[in-house]
């Protein structure tokens, strides 16, 4: 569907739109070559775009601005996920946390998503840090409920899960406000057990959406919780489960996330 535009319409706005799409496939199916290739000619599309605006519709102008949040954050996220910190945080900085972006709900989720996951945080004290992660990820996590997107409610499930077993629960949770503490853990679990409850609730959510990458993620997720608490062979169930659907994803050729 994303590919047919270009073919299509001249409409450069919906071209980018179109590309910012396939660039998120590329993403998850591990095509790097191909995400290059539509990052730089979204690039060089935005700016024929931004040369152009004094013709463009307010609406339009919009439009613009909105599709070049989109393409910084997921840049970013792309960037992080191979670990090039700085060039993630240099997306970033791109994104003005206005009022603009917080209009915009999939980009502010994915803003504050970001933010929880240490981008664009490299100037805290590494002592403030995880309690900075976990107030950007709660935050996401309560606007995601209010959008109603499951999928960014999933994603900051597992990025709080993943910050608890980093940081270990009690650090991270040490000086949170009682509120946010109720909100993590509604079911008042002992705290060893919350990351547990936390990386199921996130595979409950992935699961309902089919999303096969997410689900991969969290299954991982479960098998670091059932390993830190001791439980080796839970963990190796879990683990080859995992590993059978990534085989499965693999030979099927199809796209592993929506």
């Amino acid at each position: 569907l994303y590919s047919s535009v270009t073919g299509i319409t001249k409409n450069l706005i919906d071209v980018v739109e179109s590309e910012i799409g396939l660039m998120r496939i590329c993403q998850r199916t591990s095509d790097n070559v191909s995400f290059y290739a539509y990052r730089n000619d979204i690039l060089q599309n935005l700016r024929s775009l931004n040369e152009e605006s004094e013709v463009l519709s307010d609406r339009d102008r919009q439009q613009l601005a909105s599709l070049e949040r989109s393409f910084r954050l997921e840049s970013a996220r792309y960037w992080f996920e191979l670990e090039q910190l700085g060039q993630a945080g240099g997306e970033m900085s791109y994104v003005i946390p206005d009022n603009h972006l917080r209009e915009d709900h999939d980009s502010y989720l994915m803003y504050t998503y970001m933010h929880g996951l240490g981008v664009g945080l490299e100037t805290y004290h590494q002592e403030d840090l995880a309690v900075e992660r976990l107030r950007s990820l709660d935050n996401c996590l309560r606007n995601a409920v209010r959008y109603d997107n499951v999928m960014m409610q999933a994603l900051s499930i597992n990025a709080i899960c993943s910050l608890l077993l980093e940081y270990g629960v009690e650090n991270v949770l040490t000086g949170v406000s009682d509120d946010m503490l109720s909100r993590l853990n509604a079911s008042d679990v002992q705290p060893d057990l919350l990351p547990t409850q936390l990386a199921l609730k996130a595979l409950q959510l992935s699961a309902s959406l089919g999303a096969q990458y997410e689900i991969i993620e969290n299954e991982r997720l479960l098998a670091s919780c059932y390993i830190e608490r001791g439980l080796s062979e839970e963990a190796l169930g879990i683990l080859g489960t995992a590993l059978a659907m990534l085989n499965d994803a693999v030979k099927k050729g199809g796209v592993m996330a929506s």
